[in-house]
């Protein structure tokens, strides 16, 4: 017996000079069978439950390993000798994957235990024209820079928006958990596309990099055509407040003018909005 020799996630009873080895976890080397251990094993798949992820990372408290070629796992922990049972955490992330978790638990009578995982795939997105065409319940994985405008807290979800073509972009709903999203910074997120009344938009399970860049300019407004996930800005007098939301007269009629956490210019004033455009108005992201 060789201790140099990697064998995997063999899991046989080896002996060697009166003394027992068992189990070999990637990283964590023999344990000696006769201190009391609970073995976590397992195999990670994409979510079809077939195809295997490799190099995908399993933790189990401050002990991590790397699945094999075929997906497989094994955490080996050393049991606290007065403890019957013991109850785990096991976490498990990939690259183009969601993460994902399971509470496990051993006790002396069962101490290995198999937890297998399926994590959801997202598609790569390396060109704004993909995201466009995507569709409600596709996930996404956006690896082409976007230029966001944040407009300062604007929407009740945190939306900012994101601008894909010359035209038109995307609203993101950015949870706090998801990081953060500064006006002109250009993003790239992981997320899943969603449909509400105002059109599609992406919950945003990860801001995976933002950079400094210019942000996105509005379009002028200048009738009372709204085409959706366009950013505008329309201009003109307040000619009606009525709740959450106010008219503008730009000239060519009434624009409705959604607000959430801005607020609402009196009757009369002149005032600027930036906005996303929608079937029912422009959500406003900043009033000036």
């Amino acid at each position: 017996y060789s201790p140099a020799v990697d064998r995997g996630n063999d899991t046989s009873v080896l002996t060697n000079n009166g003394l027992t080895f068992v189990g070999y976890a990637p990283d964590l080397g023999w344990r000696d069978a006769a201190v009391p251990q609970y073995i976590i094993t397992g195999v990670v798949t994409s979510s079809d439950g077939n195809t295997p992820i490799s190099g995908a990372t399993v933790a189990v408290g401050s002990d991590s390993v790397t699945t094999g070629a075929d997906g497989s796992y094994t955490v080996i922990l050393a049991r606290p000798a007065d403890a019957g049972t013991g109850t785990y955490t096991v976490e498990v992330s990939a690259d183009d994957h969601d993460s994902d978790s399971a509470s496990v638990t051993a006790t002396s009578a069962a101490p290995a235990r198999i937890v297998n995982f399926a994590l959801a795939d997202y598609t790569e997105i390396n060109n704004p024209e993909d995201l466009a065409a995507a569709e409600a319940g596709d996930r996404v994985n956006v690896t082409v820079g976007l230029p966001a405008f944040n407009g300062s807290g604007a929407f009740d979800d945190n939306s900012v928006y994101v601008r894909t073509d010359p035209l038109t972009g995307y609203r993101l709903v950015v949870p706090a958990s998801a990081g953060s999203v500064k006006g002109g910074d250009s993003v790239t997120f992981r997320g899943v596309v969603k449909r509400d009344e105002n059109g599609k938009y992406v919950e945003v399970a990860e801001i995976t990099s933002a950079a400094a860049g210019p942000a996105p300019r509005a379009l002028g407004l200048t009738n009372t055509t709204l085409d959706t996930n366009v950013l505008v800005r329309v201009w003109g007098r307040v000619v009606a407040v009525n709740g959450d939301t106010f008219v503008i007269d730009n000239g060519s009629g009434g624009v409705i003018v959604i607000r959430e956490k801005t607020t609402a210019p009196a009757i009369g004033s002149f005032a600027v909005v930036t906005g996303i455009a929608s079937p029912s108005g422009v959500r406003a992201m900043e009033i000036l």
